[in-house]
């Protein structure tokens, strides 16, 4: 991910983040048509699911707080981002293939355009395509890796958790909300 595709898409959360939780309600329901087989990944409440993915993509784009990209191997998609890591074995063992995240990616792509159309440009797409795709290589048939083999814990919200809501522009700072005015 470029330091452009980085800002841009750090730029875009902040302006659009009021309109997230609706957009990935339609993101949802878009790919489950598309995907009723993944229905079966998504145990209880279908809007507490949205909740924890809208809290868990705030945590994934915040790694992009700095200006410098992800700790990420070109070749491999390997990347040495512990969150990122648990995260992907999580949703490895609980049986995510790489298919849905590319699914899951085109329809929220196809959200944030038809939600958000003047905000959604391509470097922000694209930000947010690398995120998908390195979440798709680190599910890659790691279930057998243990916790332990992982560097650190968990850093993203987990499902049981209740956090306080922190919002893109308070996180960021007062320069991405300039660049986003």
């Amino acid at each position: 991910m470029s330091p452009d595709q980085l800002s841009e898409l750090r730029i875009f959360f902040v302006r659009i983040e009021p309109r997230l939780p609706q957009a990935i309600a339609t993101m949802y329901g878009r790919f489950l048509d598309a995907v009723p087989e993944a229905r079966l990944l998504f145990k209880g409440n279908l809007e507490e699911q949205q909740r924890h993915f809208l809290r868990m993509l705030q945590e994934i784009v915040r790694h992009t707080r700095s200006t410098h990209l992800w700790p990420v191997h070109a070749f491999t998609g390997t990347q040495s981002i512990p969150s990122i890591d648990n995260l992907g074995r999580i949703h490895s063992c609980k049986g995510v293939i790489p298919e849905y995240f590319d699914k899951m990616k085109a329809m929220l792509v196809q959200c944030f355009r038809e939600h958000c159309p003047n905000e959604f440009n391509q470097a922000a797409e694209e930000g947010l395509g690398f995120i998908f795709d390195v979440l798709a290589k680190a599910s890659t048939n790691t279930c057998e890796i243990s916790a332990e083999e992982i560097a650190h814990k968990n850093k993203l919200p987990r499902l049981e958790e209740t956090q306080k809501q922190v919002s893109f522009a308070s996180f960021f700072g007062a320069q991405v909300q300039e660049e986003a005015s």
